[in-house]
């Protein structure tokens, strides 16, 4: 469990250090669509391509590395670790906080939950995370029905 958050930021800077730049800049690829492997490794992402993938993935992507004057292998580092931001890092208390800030605000209507490390991340999710969200009323304590399916208010197939 991430108790402090000393340990929330050396866990994340550990998870940072063992991503490799390849391995990101692979991924990267696959859902753009691109070889990014041809470019300049030292580079920032080249603006205007043609991207056959993930549009709004690439411009985001782009933005960022020409913002921050990122390369290309930062890049692939950082999303080999995972994210292409500072993501919601931390104790379980202030990424509660935040997602609790963003969706009051109106900026979401949800979260998509990525774990960095298996079987650890998804151990500190359950039991640090989840009850803190459950806890301030914002995740539920039980389920609708046995099912995803109604759980989601889906109705059965015909059959």
């Amino acid at each position: 469990m991430v108790d402090t958050e000393k340990q929330a930021k050396a866990l994340n800077d550990q998870l940072h250090e063992l991503s490799h730049p390849v391995s990101g800049l692979s991924m990267l690829s696959y859902h753009l669509g691109v070889d990014l492997s041809r470019f300049p490794q030292d580079q920032v992402l080249p603006e205007n391509l043609d991207v056959p993938g993930v549009e709004g993935h690439y411009r985001e992507v782009s933005e960022l590395t020409r913002r921050s004057g990122m390369s290309l292998a930062e890049l692939g580092q950082r999303y080999g670790a995972g994210r292409t931001t500072s993501g919601f890092a931390g104790t379980a208390g202030t990424v509660a906080d935040r997602m609790q800030e963003w969706f009051e605000a109106g900026a979401c209507d949800g979260f998509m939950l990525q774990v960095p490390y298996l079987p650890g991340g998804l151990e500190v999710l359950v039991h640090g995370l989840v009850p803190e969200l459950q806890g301030r009323g914002l995740f539920r304590t039980e389920s609708e029905g046995p099912t995803l399916r109604d759980s989601l208010g889906l109705p059965r197939p015909r059959g």
